[in-house]
């Protein structure tokens, strides 16, 4: 405390004024409000404030984005410890409300959006334009929002995003990459892909450990389960567990034939493969076997698999070698 109170008097502070305030900050462990350490203190609303104000350009104390005070030496201890751990990367909208002006993002992912509401991040725009999310909490981080759709949403500020960004910024939704670490959610690969179809999480969670994963807009003009990208090189991957000896075989063979035009898509659009993961029992369709040399010619690749125990690692080592 003599080391704060010499600091205040090189200052030109009062201790005897500032030092109740480092006190109660100190006593009561945690970041405060203004309003907090106002009617801890007795003292009004606006005198609080300067003091704080006064107290922060010392050094003594320090500020977080939320409005929270704190002693300036216990910042590592309220801060949120980062995970490095694999990222994965989603789509969100980002807009402008008409009436506030305010900057609202919506996130697409369920489990996160199911574990992440009510919770605290911190969000910026990267230099390829990403939108990165962190975990933190209440002291430094921005609220998320679960929505009924499945979707997350967190009002943002200006400060959170490129300008080029928020020149393009109107109320309508622009679309944007966004990428989080599941670990720091106390996810897994797994659980962030496979929302949808566990086969997608099981894969994505072996892919990934040899390059990045994105999951596809539903929107978007190529219908994929599974992007994964090594070495600068892009894979569209796609599964279905579709049966052929199951249920009326038409419904089935259209199920195949739309992945199939996809695949075509991509290769014309995007010049990248696309591997599509189906059920081994789809080697004995005659007219299949007709079309896979022609896909193959045009990038499309078939892979059989029995979805047992490791087939995943299987199908992990296949799609590899189309990004060496």
């Amino acid at each position: 405390m003599e080391k704060i109170k010499k600091i205040l008097e090189e200052g030109g502070r009062n201790a005897k004024i500032y030092l109740p305030l480092v006190n109660l900050m100190k006593e009561i462990g945690e970041p405060l409000t203004i309003k907090d350490i106002a009617e801890k203190t007795g003292q009004n609303y606006e005198l609080t404030k300067h003091r704080l104000h006064q107290l922060s350009e010392t050094g003594v104390i320090a500020r977080t984005k939320p409005g929270f005070y704190f002693l300036a030496e216990e910042f590592e201890r309220f801060k949120v410890k980062s995970v490095e751990s694999e990222c994965v990367t989603i789509w969100s909208s980002m807009r402008r409300e008409p009436k506030t002006n305010n900057i609202r993002i919506q996130g697409y992912n369920q489990p996160l959006a199911r574990i992440g509401k009510k919770d605290f991040c911190i969000i910026s725009e990267k230099d390829d334009g990403v939108m990165e999310l962190r975990r933190s909490n209440k002291f430094f981080g921005r609220k998320i929002y679960g929505l009924y759709s499945g979707a997350f949403e967190i009002v943002i500020s200006s400060k959170d995003i490129k300008e080029e960004t928020l020149q393009k910024l109107t109320y309508k939704a622009l679309r944007k990459k966004m990428s989080y670490y599941p670990r720091e959610w106390g996810l897994t690969v797994k659980d962030a892909i496979g929302s949808e179809n566990v086969r997608d999480g099981e894969l994505a969670g072996e892919l990934i450990k040899y390059g990045l994963i994105e999951k596809p807009q539903k929107t978007g003009d190529i219908k994929a389960d599974i992007i994964f990208k090594r070495n600068n090189k892009t894979v569209y991957v796609e599964l279905t567990e579709a049966d052929m000896k199951n249920k009326k075989s038409s419904i089935k063979n259209n199920q195949i034939q739309a992945r199939m035009y996809y695949g075509l898509k991509c290769n014309q659009m995007y010049k990248c493969p696309m591997v599509i993961v189906i059920n081994e029992n789809w080697k004995n369709s005659k007219w299949l076997q007709k079309e896979i040399a022609f896909l193959k010619s045009n990038n499309v690749h078939f892979l059989f698999t029995n979805f047992k125990e490791n087939w995943e690692k299987e199908v992990c080592k296949k799609v590899l070698d189309f990004t060496y």
